[in-house]
């Protein structure tokens, strides 16, 4: 599994949505990772482009797939993210049991 973290890391955050296209990335709680605030996004999402320069006010955790971020949430927080973006449609993810 493939797991980066970027807070305050604007050129981090932007050289792996580069290198990662098909890539997934957790928005949660500044500096951290909340099991109370956790939303699904994919690598390409537009939503980030309107924040350049503030993106990783909110912390981005990234994964290669959206599966590996549904087993890193789950394994680690017994939870899979609690919104999905409108925007770039990762949507409502489903429950894994």
């Amino acid at each position: 599994m493939s797991y980066e973290n970027f807070n305050d890391d604007e050129a981090g955050f932007m050289d792996w949505q580069n290198c990662h296209p098909d890539g997934v990335f957790v928005n949660s709680r500044p500096g951290r990772l909340s099991p109370s605030y956790i939303v699904a996004h994919k690598a390409n999402c537009t939503s980030v482009a309107r924040h350049i320069g503030r993106a990783t006010v909110y912390s981005k955790h990234c994964f290669d797939s959206l599966s590996e971020a549904q087993e890193y949430l789950v394994h680690h927080y017994g939870k899979l993210p609690s919104i999905g973006c409108n925007i770039c449609r990762v949507g409502m993810l489903k429950n894994i049991r």
